[in-house]
């Protein structure tokens, strides 16, 4: 897991840090860097890292705050509560998952080269030997 979305703006923000208020104390998770999710997660973001003087985990888990695509948000036009779910949500999900497909298929890849290099193929068949 890379990131959480919390995606209904700053009402579900408040409840997020509410129920895991302890997950950013641990360092484990943080705040996303944009200025909905810093806004949001302002105030326990700076008593963690008042917990956490060292900084936080190298693979701490982002918590990205996205507007709310209900009438709560008016505020925000609909392009611009689309902008930011596509910034913010769905451009670097669809990126995680293409980085996971590349990772599987080398891994693969490298697995098969390792066992044909042990002879665990027949030199016809791709399947492993019985």
């Amino acid at each position: 897991v890379k990131r959480i979305v919390v995606a209904n703006g700053t009402t579900g923000g408040a409840y997020f840090v509410k129920h895991f208020s302890e997950w950013f104390m641990d360092g484990k998770i943080l705040a996303g860097e944009d200025e909905l999710s810093q806004r949001v997660f302002k105030s326990i973001m700076n008593k963690a890292k008042k917990a956490n003087p060292d900084g936080f985990e190298n693979d701490a888990i982002k918590v990205i705050c996205v507007p709310s695509v209900s009438p709560a948000a008016a505020s925000l036009s609909y392009l611009q509560k689309r902008e930011a779910w596509e910034t913010y949500c769905y451009t670097p999900g669809l990126s995680d998952v293409e980085s996971w497909k590349k990772n599987q298929i080398l891994h693969h890849i490298n697995n098969t080269a390792k066992r044909r290099a042990k002879g665990d193929f027949d030199t016809l068949a791709t399947s492993p030997k019985k």
